[in-house]
């Protein structure tokens, strides 16, 4: 599982997939997995497409064969959306065994796989975000999904099921690749890049009304809780380089950090970038575990 994001080899079927899932379908708790090492499986089950549909995409469509392909790994990523969103997680009071990994958190684990692993699918593939969409919607039928009504939320709400495990809990070990999965989803929205574009100069505060009131809504809401859950993921990072291995540690800072370099020098309302791209071109790959 840890490998998902980084192993070249793309020649597994559906067949295999099916029975690795059938084969963690048991609710044994492990710091690791959480509750629901199903959970674990399908994260690394869309991750793993998610970097085969990128890859893909930068190849040249030639046959038929190639849109085929295309089209098998966007129904294999609705297969995956629609067992992500069948998972329910309980907390149970099984004593672990170990007092800094009681089972709240093991069950908050389980729950971070499953909207990383969403996160990562509606990212990659916007045409489940679509038909997640009211009629009504402008967007249903565009490619087209606004960040800041669907992944940019999911991302925030997944730093904060992150915020309630301590980083001295026996999950440490796996935080930092749920830290670089909801890095992932902390694009500034467009609203806040266009008021920041038009944000007065020096010259404009000597010629404007000194009496006027000042211009509102500057920095909207989500660009606030974006800017806090960029500094929560980067602050446990460093808290984590000292009681883990630091050379995993120190390459999901920098993947991170390029990640929201390519993400800020895009263009207001663009969203081209996908981290991917950025982790295969920039060669920042590691594992964890």
């Amino acid at each position: 599982m840890l490998l998902a994001a980084v192993n070249q080899d793309d020649t597994d079927t559906d067949t295999d997939n099916s029975r690795a899932v059938q084969r963690y379908m048991d609710d044994s708790p492990h710091p690791w997995t959480g509750i629901s090492p199903l959970a674990s499986q399908l994260f690394a089950q869309s991750i793993r497409l998610c970097r085969s549909f990128r890859k893909n995409l930068k190849l040249p469509k030639e046959t038929g064969r190639d849109f085929q392909r295309a089209l098998e790994e966007i129904q294999e990523a609705q297969r995956l959306e629609e067992k992500l969103l069948a998972l329910e997680f309980q907390t149970t009071c099984t004593d672990t065994g170990d007092y800094r990994t009681p089972s709240v958190h093991l069950a908050q684990v389980a729950e971070a796989y499953k909207l990383a692993a969403l996160l990562q699918l509606y990212q990659t593939f916007p045409d489940l975000v679509a038909l997640r969409l009211p009629s009504s919607s402008v967007h249903t039928n565009s490619r087209h999904i606004p960040w800041e009504e669907w992944i940019i939320p999911l991302s925030l709400r997944l730093v904060n099921v992150l915020e309630l495990i301590p980083p001295n809990s026996g999950t440490r070990v796996i935080q930092p690749l749920l830290y670089i999965t909801a890095s992932t989803g902390l694009r500034y929205d467009t609203t806040t890049m266009l008021d920041i574009s038009t944000f007065p100069t020096d010259s404009d505060f000597f010629t404007a009304d000194p009496f006027a009131p000042p211009p509102t809504n500057l920095i909207s809401r989500m660009s606030l809780d974006i800017s806090n859950a960029r500094h929560f993921i980067t602050g446990r990072l460093n808290m984590l380089e000292s009681s883990l291995p630091p050379k995993p540690v120190i390459m999901a800072k920098e993947l991170i950090k390029a990640i929201w370099d390519a993400y800020d020098c895009e263009p207001p309302g663009v969203a081209a970038v996908h981290w991917v791209d950025v982790m295969e071109d920039k060669n920042l790959r590691s594992m964890f575990g």
